[in-house]
């Protein structure tokens, strides 16, 4: 029976569990919402929320350093798992960024335009999850030689170019919003301002999570960021959490019960509620 290192550090078993713990509670919670609300373009961020479960799951059952070849899928499953988790987060702020848009009838604040909004985003979010996937697959494991490191690279690279235009493309609109209010935004009874507002902030979470993977996997093996636990439970773990207890607390659903299945286009308004052409910074 041959032996082999799975961490540079000793894990913690408190904390594996613990978090093992927190994202299951948090996940159960938004499966309920998902349902009660029939929100389902949350349906990706929920499937991440099981992925950080499970692959907390599979780090806790990991957590002897020293252990047998049958752990190796067990590595491989938690690797995946934590690695991909955030990019199904992302892909539903995507969505729930552009239904606030046809909600307010922004579309002519829209830098994309908004029949490709989604379209965008998501498409950059698949190549992300991708390529993280087969590097992480070439990289994991015993077997693993490192020839997938910089494909996981290729990967959060990706990511975090098409993270950081849509967090631009979020405050854009939520600036243009502000000047030049449409009448779908006025009279809407819905918290849609909170809600783009959290997307932005949930965005930076995903964003500084981003940024961390990718320094790691830039670092290597050797590299500080993966000799000490620490720096994965509060760069990664920590925030990924609160990104999900942020939307149990509010839920977009809040914000998308009003929306319309064939919203109109709705005219700007002007300082004193005249209409106008639609403004472009």
């Amino acid at each position: 029976m041959w032996r082999y290192r799975l961490f540079a550090y000793q894990p913690s078993v408190q904390l594996e569990v613990f978090f093992a713990v927190a994202f299951f509670c948090t996940v159960v919670l938004h499966t309920v919402q998902l349902f009660q609300t029939r929100t389902w373009c949350f349906l990706p961020f929920v499937v991440g929320g099981y992925f950080e479960c499970i692959g907390f799951v599979s780090r806790a059952l990991l957590v002897n350093d020293g252990v047998s070849g049958w752990h190796v899928g067990l590595d491989v499953g938690q690797t995946l798992l934590l690695l991909l988790a955030p990019t199904l987060f992302a892909g539903s702020l995507y969505m729930v960024h552009t239904r606030i848009v046809r909600l307010t009838g922004g579309e002519a604040h829209s830098v994309v335009p908004v029949r490709w909004l989604t379209k965008v985003f998501v498409a950059g979010d698949l190549l992300s999850f991708v390529l993280q996937a087969i590097g992480a697959g070439l990289d994991a494991g015993v077997r693993g030689r490192g020839d997938g490191r910089w494909v996981v690279v290729a990967g959060l690279v990706v990511q975090l170019g098409t993270f950081m235009l849509f967090v631009v493309h979020g405050l854009v609109f939520y600036v243009r919003m502000g000047r030049r209010p449409t009448m779908g935004s006025e009279t809407a009874n819905t918290s849609w301002r909170r809600h783009l507002r959290l997307v932005v902030v949930a965005s930076g979470l995903i964003l500084a999570r981003d940024g961390f993977r990718l320094a790691e996997y830039l670092l290597g093996p050797g590299g500080v960021l993966r000799q000490r636990e620490i720096f994965t439970i509060l760069l990664d773990s920590v925030l990924m959490f609160l990104c999900m207890l942020l939307f149990n607390l509010f839920h977009p659903s809040t914000a998308l019960a009003e929306q319309a299945e064939h919203p109109a286009e709705i005219p700007v308004l002007g300082e004193r509620g005249v209409e106008k052409e639609p403004f472009v910074i």
